[in-house]
């Protein structure tokens, strides 16, 4: 089957919880899915799901992916969490799998009856919930609302709790008294003297067109934004701790760069991650630290679903997987992959194949490049060669050797009289030390200068020291 021909079957089906770039539906209504389709879904199934477990079947329509989820809660809770998820594709035969048991703020579904074929049962309960909850105008922001911890702040800050799949109002609303947690995010901006990752991967796929506007969302020291200006981009920045000053509005291009790996509060990543897609109109592009053999080794204290550092900052290190469910489930687009912790989010859909169709990378010199816009990193200092004991003291070594030479023997207790060597009536104290014998060369080099030791009559000023000094011979 062709893409073009599974398009076309998916956009036909007349139930299904329909978005913009997938149709989701429930697995009980599989038998009303026209030829081809079912046996494909069929047959992906049986292969990669031989338990039973998944009963959401999402397909995708901007790429030849199908994904099987698992909502083991799906009749009983109101808005059930996803279990597990495997995503196919049916080009390479490819698979990601990611489990969600153990996550803090799994994805959970809305308007449950949507899903199913019109002829089941269970649409009627489901469909009044959905009434009750839109006479509420829990749906008027549907920003984050697809997240459970999101949700449930939502509920409580209307006064509402849900008991089965009816919705009570409490007396009060419950207010959101968390602690804080202490994390200090302003610390984990870097002072940056090149182009970040994701930047770089713009310039190398081609995505930054003449005339682009782009919003730095989460900018940091604003490096990515001084760069880009330097290029002739119009480029703006904000960023709560660096600039909060910042603009914000919408831009062609947005960048979320290493933002969400540095929060610490699950639901917040989402919001952050849908009011920077809400800002975006042509691609957004988002990054994370991603999990390796040496990724996760900070020093700190787990905390939460990442570590708390030393410096009182958070760090949450993503599988690859796992990011690319995150962006999916929150702005309910498919992410296309541009690195490692890398993902492009187009708005369109044309967008998607165009890039997909003409995936290219320029080579880029980038320590030129940073050098040209001027953040490339301060020149080292020059060192000075380090000078050994002898080159730093050579005039005086060189004197003290020759003096060795011409007494046979390392002075001792005391000089010669001063009338012999004119070194003083100073008595000079034991040098058994190197330092003490080099002070005691400095005066002998200072006294021989004075009396002219040096001259014709050296040799017999010479024996002299030798006959009266009360030294020690070796």
């Amino acid at each position: 089957m062709e893409f073009s021909e599974y398009q076309s079957k998916v956009s036909n089906l007349d139930f299904g919880k329909r978005l913009p770039s997938a149709l989701y539906l429930h697995i009980d209504g599989l038998h009303a899915a026209p030829d081809g389709l079912r046996e494909i879904v069929e047959a992906q199934i049986q292969a990669r799901d031989p338990q039973g477990n998944a009963n959401i079947i999402k397909l995708n329509l901007a790429l030849p992916k199908i994904s099987l989820l698992s909502y083991p809660d799906f009749d009983t809770d109101p808005h059930p969490a996803l279990r597990e998820s495997t995503t196919i594709d049916l080009i390479t035969g490819k698979t990601r799998f990611a489990s969600y048991e153990d996550s803090r703020n799994p994805p959970i579904l809305h308007r449950k009856e949507a899903f199913l074929p019109r002829d089941d049962p269970r649409i009627k309960l489901f469909s009044t919930l959905t009434e009750e909850e839109e006479k509420y105008g829990l749906f008027d922001l549907t920003r984050s609302i697809g997240f459970k911890k999101n949700w449930d702040q939502l509920l409580a800050s209307r006064g509402l709790k849900l008991l089965g799949h009816e919705l009570h109002q409490v007396p009060e609303k419950v207010l959101d008294n968390k602690p804080k947690s202490g994390i200090q995010r302003g610390k984990t901006a870097l002072k940056r003297y090149d182009l970040s990752r994701p930047v770089k991967n713009l310039l190398e796929c081609g995505l930054l067109r003449k005339g682009d506007e782009i919003f730095d969302y989460g900018c940091g020291r604003g490096s990515d934004v001084k760069g880009l200006r330097s290029l002739g981009y119009e480029a703006w920045g904000w960023d709560p701790n660096h600039a909060p000053d910042g603009k914000k509005a919408q831009a062609d291009v947005v960048n979320l760069g290493f933002v969400l790996n540095v929060i610490e509060d699950p639901a917040e990543r989402v919001e952050a991650l849908e009011l920077a897609w809400g800002f975006t109109r042509r691609v957004l592009i988002v990054s994370t630290m991603i999990k390796s053999g040496t990724a996760d080794t900070v020093v700190g204290e787990s905390f939460q679903d990442g570590i708390k550092t030393q410096l009182n900052t958070f760090q949450k290190y993503y599988e690859q997987g796992e990011l690319s469910e995150l962006i999916s489930h929150a702005v309910q687009v498919e992410p296309i992959p541009c690195g490692l912790g890398v993902f492009l989010v187009f708005r369109e859909e044309s967008e998607t194949q165009d890039f997909l169709s003409s995936r290219y990378k320029r080579v880029v010199d980038w320590e030129g490049l940073s050098l040209r816009l001027g953040l490339g990193r301060p020149q080292p200092r020059e060192r000075k060669p380090r000078l050994s004991l002898y080159e730093r003291h050579k005039d005086l070594l060189d004197e003290f050797w020759t003096c060795l030479l011409d007494y046979g023997r390392v002075p001792w207790r005391y000089c010669p009289t001063p009338a012999r060597v004119g070194c003083g009536a100073q008595r000079v104290q034991s040098a058994s030390g190197i330092w003490r014998r080099l002070s005691c060369a400095r005066r002998l080099r200072a006294g021989h200068q004075e009396s002219g030791r040096y001259g014709p009559d050296a040799g017999a000023e010479s024996e002299r020291g030798r006959q009266c000094s009360p030294t020690r011979n070796y």
